[in-house]
């Protein structure tokens, strides 16, 4: 753990790429979504049909990414556009909010942006769970102290997102109310992340060349 801590590339893919995505999953598909829906009165058999579609997603995408990645090997920009996929779908997840999306359709297309919003999260974690670990794994840090060890340690650390990601939604939702509006913003800030990701990625790899 001490080795890995002092790797800034390591540290870049845990804190830009691997922990926001823990703590997507668990701060808002596993914990945000079905309260928000429920107050938007959603039968319980609705919402856990809703959060199927993640994990579909995730399934759908992770078998075509995983070729992609073995073909090219460009793992951080796989990554990089995981980040800006997911926030893309919880931006879409976030519009369910807006009135006027509400009263289309006598509230059926909110329905549907919120399961494609969904299903682009879900889409978006295919792009990063598998690649990320490749990533870690076929670093310089790897070669000095084995790939089993970095990845091993990776999967421990990355765990602080599953904590965190409750812990956060929960005071925005204290301070900002229980609204999707959180969702959009949180959405926002992955994006970001991911292209933080990518720049430090390209900048490290021109200055090693």
């Amino acid at each position: 753990v001490g080795q890995v801590l002092r790797s800034m590339h390591f540290l870049q893919t845990m804190f830009f790429i691997g922990i926001p995505a823990k703590a997507v999953l668990t701060g808002i598909i596993i914990f945000a979504l079905p309260l928000l829906l429920a107050s938007k009165q959603y039968q319980q058999e609705d919402i856990g049909q809703i959060i199927m579609v993640y994990a579909a997603g995730v399934v759908i995408a992770s078998s075509y990414v995983s070729r992609l990645v073995d073909r090219t090997g460009k793992t951080d920009t796989i990554l990089f556009w995981g980040a800006v996929i997911s926030g893309i779908g919880l931006m879409a997840i976030g519009l369910i909010e807006w009135e006027a999306l509400n009263r289309a359709g006598d509230g059926k297309l909110s329905t549907i942006v919120l399961i494609l919003g969904v299903a682009t999260v879900g889409i978006a974690h295919g792009f990063i769970n598998a690649p990320v670990v490749t990533h870690v794994a076929e670093s310089k840090l790897a070669t000095k102290i084995g790939a089993a060890s970095v990845t091993a340690t990776y999967r421990f650390l990355e765990r602080i997102g599953h904590v965190a990601g409750p812990v956060i939604v929960g005071q925005l939702f204290l301070f900002w109310g229980q609204n999707a509006v959180n969702l959009l913003w949180i959405g926002v800030v992955i994006a970001f992340l991911g292209v933080l990701f990518l720049a430090r990625s390209s900048q490290q790899l021109a200055s090693s060349t």
